[in-house]
């Protein structure tokens, strides 16, 4: 091979080495939260846990109430009183 193929192709593997390298970093720091620009009912989720992220919506909707609840097979379904669905079963 020409010397500067031989560099093109360092050039590529060392830049695919850098990609896979940050990928993994963001892997690893997202791993136990929310990625980037998540949001979740007007809560901003990015970075936070699947805990601090249920105590923050439900202080946000800890007013509305579930009118409805009801079970098929191995699914629990609640619809709150504002819902667009009839809330029945089938």
């Amino acid at each position: 091979m020409k010397k500067t193929t031989k560099r093109l192709v360092l050039a590529v593997l060392l830049f695919l080495l850098l990609l896979l390298t940050g990928y993994f970093i963001l892997a690893f720091y997202y791993r136990e939260g929310f990625s980037v620009n998540t949001w979740i009912n007007g809560v901003y989720c990015t970075g936070k846990t699947v805990e601090e992220v249920n105590s923050e919506l439900f202080v946000a909707y800890r007013g509305s109430e579930y009118c409805h609840r009801g079970q098929r097979g191995d699914r629990v379904y609640n619809l709150s009183c504002g819902s667009r669905l009839s809330g029945r079963l089938q």
